[in-house]
């Protein structure tokens, strides 16, 4: 994903627990305004209605817009009862703010959804000139 008027840059990506290392030294100091996207991948296997699902998305959006300040939306699967992808959107003035806040709502929402989280994905986002 791209946004107008401003360059990607890759961040780190995850499946289940493991972690992979950064393609390359991640420096948002430097960017003017520096954007940050948490994608979560989520299975809930548990879930037999949309109103199932609805719960647990809830609880989740509404735990991290109140403890991290970020926009959360459902992303895509609205019409599946098991599936969604959830996207964080945070934006910040200090680069490595951004990446340390993005880590701890990774982390919070591995905490929150369990098993049911299959996998996330950052990405930064600089506002290119």
């Amino acid at each position: 994903m791209l946004m107008p008027g401003g360059n990607i840059r890759p961040g780190r990506t995850a499946h289940g627990n493991q972690d992979s290392v950064h393609p390359f030294p991640l420096n948002l100091d430097g960017a003017l305004m520096p954007i940050g996207l948490l994608t979560l991948e989520i299975h809930i296997a548990d879930a037999r209605s949309l109103k199932d699902k609805r719960q647990v998305l809830r609880s989740l959006k509404d735990r991290l817009r109140a403890h991290y300040n970020v926009a959360v939306a459902e992303l895509d699967h609205q019409e599946l009862w098991q599936r969604a992808r959830v996207g964080v959107v945070s934006i910040s003035g200090d680069g490595k703010h951004l990446e340390e806040s993005l880590d701890a709502i990774a982390a919070e929402s591995e905490r929150l959804l369990g098993r049911d989280l299959v996998s996330h994905t950052i990405e930064y986002f600089e506002d290119g000139e």
